[in-house]
């Protein structure tokens, strides 16, 4: 008869690499916090208002023209 696959040491062995893996990144992170690292701000140079649109604002533009002739009524 053959043996029985033993599971829970399967599981138990990735839940330590799980582990371990979690403890060294938190060991990194802890160790550049010591070293003063600052992430950069991700809303560094966005500029709040309304954003210029691509294409917009030259000639041909749908917007910008003006068609008096259909207000004729």
């Amino acid at each position: 008869m053959a043996r029985k696959t033993n599971y829970s040491f399967e599981k138990r062995r990735k839940e330590l690499e799980k582990k371990k893996k979690k403890e060294a990144k938190l060991a990194k992170k802890q160790e550049r916090k010591e070293d003063g690292y600052v992430p950069p701000d991700p809303l560094d140079g966005i500029v709040p208002g309304p954003q210029p649109r691509a294409g917009f604002g030259d000639e041909g533009d749908p917007l910008l023209e003006n068609d008096d002739e259909d207000d004729e009524d």
